[in-house]
């Protein structure tokens, strides 16, 4: 990172005790949290969390972790208030502190259920079969997945582009393990 990153960064940031939530006083993405860009645009922005840990860490977030909020309020950047841990963990840690609506019963299974891996032999099985007709309820059921797993490739929907489904006959496909790409 570029020296004045830290300067620049931790003046958006309003710092309190060590046990306070330190509030991220910029920009903020929908969901709330702080953003960042470490470089001028047209970089991305970060989530200032992910920012505020990698600096008081001094390394960057490795990747496929998320930091997670011990506080759960998430334009914090407190390094106390911050952990990191995969999808799982911070899932868990949702549903431990029973943060209703985020995590509602169906939230958590959609989750389990794109995590859920399915081999390119099966993407590719399971669209031939729908371009032979078969329904999705059946495919999922004999894959063990649920109904709109199997829509859901067949539509394209949540999924990057592997050209043996549009040969098969289906516009879409499901990489499974890019769900919960670092957040």
């Amino acid at each position: 990172m570029k020296r004045d990153v830290p300067q620049r960064f931790w003046s958006k940031v309003a710092i309190g005790e060590p046990d306070e939530c330190w509030l991220w006083t910029k920009s903020r993405f929908p969901k709330g949290y702080g953003q960042f860009r470490v470089r001028p645009a047209p970089a991305s922005p970060q989530k200032a969390s992910r920012v505020a840990w990698a600096l008081s860490n001094r390394r960057p977030v490795p990747d496929g972790l998320f930091v997670c909020h011990r506080c759960d309020n998430p334009p914090c950047c407190n390094p106390n208030h911050l952990f990191l841990g995969t999808g799982r963990d911070n899932m868990r840690d949702c549903i431990e502190k029973g943060r209703a609506g985020v995590c509602s019963p169906e939230f958590v299974a959609g989750l389990v259920e794109r995590q859920r891996r399915l081999s390119d032999d099966q993407l590719l099985e399971a669209a031939l079969r729908n371009a032979g007709g078969e329904s999705c309820r059946s495919i999922a059921r004999d894959m063990g997945v649920a109904n709109t797993t199997i829509s859901r490739l067949i539509n394209g929907e949540h999924w990057a582009d592997r050209s043996f489904i549009h040969a098969a006959g289906g516009p879409g496909t499901h990489d499974y393990m890019s769900f919960g790409s670092a957040g």
